[in-house]
């Protein structure tokens, strides 16, 4: 059973108040507009399929781009996800139509009808086409550095100022990795979820390996969340697993360790235990359970600007239990949320399964888009 903790404490001491400062990453293409808001320079809090891992969907988005001038757009882009998911994807290609609108609605309002959200001025900018997408690796960094599912339209698109834009796009088909026709697969693209409370967040990028506590074979591992509220009070959800287990016959600890610099080094009781950051920050944070698990939410964080990065790592040891009780997990790269208005800056419309239905699902998870 998993053990659940809530500590009411600062987690930064003043030397580390002052993070770094995130760097926006390049692309492939000078974009005009990304949406969801902020994710030009952030990694998205989801992962989706939609819309390029189906072959018979119409999906449909909103986005509230912000724009106070005309926008001409020739094209969008979808980016891979790279916290969630760390498999490759192979090359696929995805037979589709894309229409282009002014919304009727602002992307609080989307009907779930999607004949209801096409506004003024509805052009078919790509007709049904093939595309071809390439094979690509988890990326080395969060968020990717660079849109590499293109979908280039054969017409342009003028967004009047202050004005919603419909994107409607319909999947006739497609050819998945491996040449299997027509079927539904994972294609892990980037998505940020913009819950009704006004929350933002942003996993953490894991990279290396943790080790396995004596006796096991399982890596020690932890995933790290940051959320920042509607009153931009920050929490740091951690879930560590397979940490030193609680047997009774001690009392397995965990602790977390930090610093904005690396400093790998290996542990000498147990070579393969790498600690990662130079340990500018350590906190204790209670007792594992029998699993070598600790799950728990850090909350009194000090307000750090949007886009710092520190590195994070959880070390599991059992005190008096000698020099090889003791794991590290994998550690994470954390960046700090932006701040979000209540109102969600894009929506999604989808029907996953049926292109020809009326109607679609609802949702504020929406796959992070480059218009150019």
């Amino acid at each position: 059973m998993q053990s659940t903790h809530r500590l009411q404490r600062p987690i930064f001491p003043s030397a580390l108040a002052a993070a770094l400062l995130f760097s926006a990453a390049s692309t492939a293409q000078v974009p005009v507009a990304i949406s969801p808001a902020n994710q030009s320079t952030f990694e998205g809090s989801s992962s989706t399929q939609l819309p390029l891992g189906r072959h018979d969907a119409r999906f449909q988005t909103i986005h509230d781009l912000g724009n106070t001038a005309p926008l001409t757009i020739t094209g969008i882009a979808y980016r891979r996800d790279a916290t969630g998911t760390s498999g490759s994807v192979g090359a696929f290609d995805t037979i589709m139509e894309v229409r282009l609108a002014e919304a009727a609605f602002a992307p609080s309002n989307a009907s779930p009808t999607f004949a209801n959200n096409v506004g003024s001025n509805p052009t078919t900018v790509l007709n049904q086409t093939r595309i071809a997408f390439p094979a690509v690796l988890r990326p080395n960094d969060a968020p990717a550095p660079a849109f590499e599912f293109f979908i280039p339209f054969g017409q342009t698109f003028t967004l009047p100022p202050n004005t919603p834009l419909l994107v409607d796009l319909t999947i006739f088909g497609n050819t998945r990795p491996g040449g299997q026709v027509d079927a539904n697969f994972s294609v892990h693209l980037d998505a940020h979820e913009q819950p009704a409370n006004g929350d933002e967040s942003v996993s953490g990028y894991r990279f290396g390996l943790g080790c396995a506590a004596p006796g096991t074979t399982r890596l020690h591992t932890a995933r790290f969340e940051m959320v920042r509220d509607l009153l931009g009070d920050l929490t740091l959800d951690i879930d560590s697993r397979d940490g030193i287990p609680n047997l009774g016959s001690g009392t397995p600890m965990t602790a977390m360790i930090a610093s904005m610099t690396n400093a790998p080094f290996a542990w000498p009781g147990n070579p393969s235990c790498i600690f990662e950051p130079r340990i500018d920050l350590s906190l204790t944070l209670g007792t594992n359970d029998g699993m070598g698990d600790w799950t728990g939410t850090l909350s009194t964080i000090p307000n750090l600007a949007p886009g710092y990065q520190f590195t994070a790592q959880i070390v599991s040891a059992w005190p008096g239990g000698g020099p090889d009780q003791l794991t590290v997990s994998d550690p994470s790269t954390i960046t700090v949320p932006a701040n979000r208005t209540q109102a969600p800056s894009a929506v999604r419309i989808s029907s996953s399964s049926d292109r020809t239905a009326a109607s679609g699902t609802i949702s504020t998870t929406v796959p992070v888009t480059m218009f150019f």
